[in-house]
């Protein structure tokens, strides 16, 4: 459990430097969240630590930070629909957890921010010009990373 608690924390961690920069105290954050796939029951310890490691960076869901989750289960035609849905919400930062999430979401903005996670190769699939300079509205982590990959679960 120690190691899910670390990248969750980590993962915190890069939503809370993603978010516009602005007082915590002043403005409460919308951040959507499309979690392509699973089910909520599914991925309710998952949610429970990023819940902690946003708690101990300041962030507290409900008060400070929204957060928008949507679980299509691996259904396309639910994905780009919750996708428009989120989009919708303008929120502060989009959340994709995979290749599939994160290229629906870019096909619905060039604003709103994007953070993508388990995305294999990101260049390849051209949702980023480079892992160092990524480009445009998006950037985030690949899950071959040896030091932040998740013995193959993903989120």
């Amino acid at each position: 459990m120690r190691r899910r608690e670390v990248i969750t924390a980590f993962w915190g961690g890069v939503l809370v430097a993603a978010l516009p920069a602005k007082s915590v105290a002043q403005n409460t954050k919308r951040i959507g969240i499309l979690v392509a796939n699973g089910t909520p029951e599914w991925g309710r310890w998952r949610v429970e630590a990023f819940d902690r490691g946003l708690r101990d960076r300041g962030w507290r869901p409900g008060e400070n930070v929204q957060l928008e989750y949507r679980w299509p289960n691996g259904d396309a035609t639910a994905t780009r629909a919750l996708a428009q849905e989120l989009v919708a919400l303008k929120p502060d930062l989009l959340v994709a957890t995979n290749t599939f999430a994160t290229n629906t979401l870019r096909a619905l903005t060039s604003s709103v921010p994007i953070l993508f996670v388990n995305v294999t190769d990101p260049v390849a699939a051209k949702i980023v010009q480079s892992l160092s300079h990524p480009g445009g509205n998006i950037t985030g982590f690949t899950d071959t990373e040896p030091g932040i990959a998740a013995n193959g679960r993903s989120f």
